[in-house]
């Protein structure tokens, strides 16, 4: 199930814990060596209720921090900032 989940993400490399397959399994998460868990940018807009396009002119005017990793041509978030942009 786990392969059959992570084969309609993109460029997922690594499986996600077992833990967090059932919380984030559908914004195609994965977990990063250097960076933990990590979601692309559609995962990211869905997780904190947003379209993928508002995250797009966030990251280009500085107008929140939500300190994107780029990794090859994709651009990815951690979980753990997109949580503490939702507190705010």
């Amino acid at each position: 199930m786990l392969e059959e989940r992570n084969a309609n993400c993109e460029n997922v490399s690594e499986p996600i814990e077992s833990f967090d397959i059932l919380k984030y399994s559908q914004y195609c998460a994965l977990y990063h060596k250097e960076h933990g868990l990590i979601v692309p940018r559609k995962g990211a807009a869905r997780y904190i209720g947003v379209s993928p396009g508002s995250i797009s002119v966030w990251d280009c005017t500085k107008r929140y921090d939500l300190q994107p990793i780029r990794i090859r041509n994709r651009v990815w978030y951690k979980v753990s900032v997109l949580d503490e942009f939702q507190m705010e």
